[in-house]
């Protein structure tokens, strides 16, 4: 019997990537996993488990960019993050990068495509992808600088009579608002609220957060200027400050970033806006520490849940990947047994 000659079909992966890494895609994911979504913006679908680690967030640090392009658990380690075959992986309990072929049927098949290869139809697609990536890099260009505008515009106007805002909240935490106010590191609206600058890695000033004296949502303390971006930077100080010899502070949240602006006003101090961004700063800061031969001190927060020990923990790790050794470039300040820099600061520590 002769064997009928079949050609291989070669799978067109940059076809099935497009199609996954999409809104559609993202979709398809979560109704084919029953995924739990709420919207809480544009660009982002937030869950309250994570389909890795399975860990139950209450303030929905998991999220799936709405455009199918990645998805992270903002609060965890390397591994609950990656491209929708990652999340397709996470989903099914298996690695999607030691096992890509098996993700890659997951999706050709959730997605009805046979994957095969049109020339014709490839080159379409590399010219809309190619498209697609210039049209949202030139949409982020534009957010960006808008936010840098508005911004601006509104430290300019609370930075208008100053010396005549309610200090007392401020300065109940033992802080001189006066000073802080003057290094630039702090503001005050009308009401007396606690604003700081929130400056891009790229050293623009993006966004401004208010911690609010009193707020109306006790689980809502600290918020951000709206259409600007809440993440990807750092509160008080600039990367661009890391010259040689520079110590700088990794703190977590506005008041612990100020007490280490009061307390070291020689060093130059990353305030992080959450748990999540630890890491991402310390990954940013660690090669330009390494690089000036500076240090990088982190300041742990010592919560009943653990959650600030262990997101301070992958920040460590994420500046020893970039290089930092510890004892040498990277050290911890340990504030126990107080739960954070303010605390300990307010009973009369001193470093």
């Amino acid at each position: 019997m002769t064997a009928v000659y079949q050609p291989f079909k070669r799978i067109d992966v940059d076809r099935v990537r497009d199609e996954v890494s999409s809104e559609r895609g993202a979709r398809s994911i979560i109704e084919r996993y029953g995924l739990e979504v709420r919207q809480r913006s544009s660009r982002w679908l937030r869950l309250r488990e994570c389909p890795r680690c399975h860990y139950v967030s209450s303030s929905l640090a998991i999220g799936i960019r709405v455009d199918g392009e990645a998805w992270v658990h903002h609060s965890s380690a390397r591994e609950c993050r990656g491209d929708m075959f990652d999340l397709i992986g996470a989903c099914e309990g298996f690695d999607a990068r030691k096992d890509f072929r098996r993700a890659l049927k997951i999706a050709m098949e959730m997605i009805l495509i046979d994957g095969e290869v049109d020339d014709d139809e490839r080159i379409a697609r590399e010219n809309e992808r190619r498209k697609r990536r210039e049209d949202a890099a030139r949409a982020e260009r534009q957010r960006i600088e808008a936010a840098q505008i508005s911004a601006g515009n509104e430290w300019a106007r609370l930075k208008r009579e100053w010396w005549k805002k309610p200090r007392a909240y401020v300065e109940s935490r033992r802080l001189d608002a006066r000073k802080l106010i003057e290094h630039g590191y702090l503001l005050l609206d009308q009401d007396g609220n606690a604003c700081v600058p929130l400056f891009g890695f790229d050293g623009e000033l993006v966004n401004i957060a208010r911690r609010f004296a009193r707020p109306r949502d006790p689980s809502r303390k600290v918020t951000c200027m709206k259409d600007c971006p809440h993440s990807g930077g750092a509160y008080l100080g600039r990367l661009q400050e890391i010259q040689h010899g520079t110590t700088a502070v990794l703190t977590e949240g506005i008041f612990d970033s100020l007490t280490a602006a009061q307390i070291w006003p020689e060093r130059v101090i990353l305030g992080a806006s959450g748990k999540g961004q630890l890491a991402t700063i310390a990954r940013h800061a660690a090669p330009l520490i390494l690089e000036h031969g500076g240090r990088l001190v982190l300041v742990p927060q010592n919560d009943a849940s653990g959650g600030g020990q262990d997101a301070m923990v992958r920040a460590g790790r994420a500046a020893q990947e970039a290089g930092l050794v510890l004892d040498r470039h990277l050290f911890v300040l340990d504030i126990t047994p107080h739960k954070d820099l303010s605390d300990a600061h307010c009973h009369g520590w001193r470093p």
